[in-house]
């Protein structure tokens, strides 16, 4: 007996006839999770990131292609990171971005289901606190010439100690101590990690000797993702 590569958990009922004799035997069919994991605190300021995984007894991926489900609690906008269709990708997962905007709720509840045409679906959710957090990148400057020595909005000089400044503050008060996480797929980053200082800030720089796109993302490890 073998579940033809159906990873559902369900029960099968398996009917043996003899003349007019019948059996009809059980067979629950377990093994496969659902996990949610994201951070337990999201900036209203900002977004967070969750991830659901979809695995099978062996921990092996399911078959991509699985559509699931999202919601939220409170109705706050959640939507896939890579902006398509909620279906797991070749590692079983899906990636959700959570937007709280600007809800009056203090936390919230976000729920992800399995969509299957019949049987059981798996549920899993994760409660996070919602804060007033301020968390942006300062530098360089939003209004920065393009042509000018800082280059245009978004954009660094090649072959320069280019400065970067992230900046925290809840309300009219900035949070000094809260660790910064950097990363950069192009470039190299003065320093990857860092803590705040009394005015709310973390500065660094970035240099790169080759012109192109990269992202750069900054992770505070209590107030959020940008």
């Amino acid at each position: 007996l073998t579940t033809k590569g159906d990873s559902q958990n369900r029960t099968l009922h398996i009917t043996a006839t003899a003349g007019s004799a019948t059996n009809t035997l059980v067979i629950t069919v377990t093994g496969t999770t659902l996990t949610l994991t994201g951070p337990s605190n999201v900036s209203a300021s900002s977004f967070g990131t969750f991830v659901a995984t979809l695995l099978d007894a062996g921990s092996a991926a399911v078959v991509p292609g699985q559509t699931l489900s999202v919601s939220s609690l409170n109705g706050l906008t959640a939507t896939t990171t890579s902006g398509g269709a909620p279906v797991t990708d070749s590692n079983g997962q899906v990636s959700f971005k959570v937007t709280p905007g600007s809800t009056s709720a203090t936390s919230d509840t976000l729920t992800v289901n399995t969509v299957y045409a019949t049987g059981p679906n798996l549920t899993k959710s994760a409660t996070f606190t919602i804060t007033q957090i301020a968390f942006a990148f300062t530098t360089p400057s939003a209004d920065a010439t393009p042509g000018s020595a800082t280059t245009a909005p978004g954009e660094f000089a090649i072959n320069t100690s280019n400065p970067i400044t992230v900046h925290i503050t809840c309300g009219a008060n900035v949070i000094n101590g809260d660790l910064i996480t950097l990363n950069a797929p192009r470039g190299t980053l003065g320093a990857t990690s860092g803590s705040t200082n009394a005015s709310g800030d973390f500065t660094t720089t970035i240099n790169s000797t080759q012109a192109g796109f990269s992202g750069l993302t900054a992770m505070a490890t209590n107030n959020g993702a940008l």
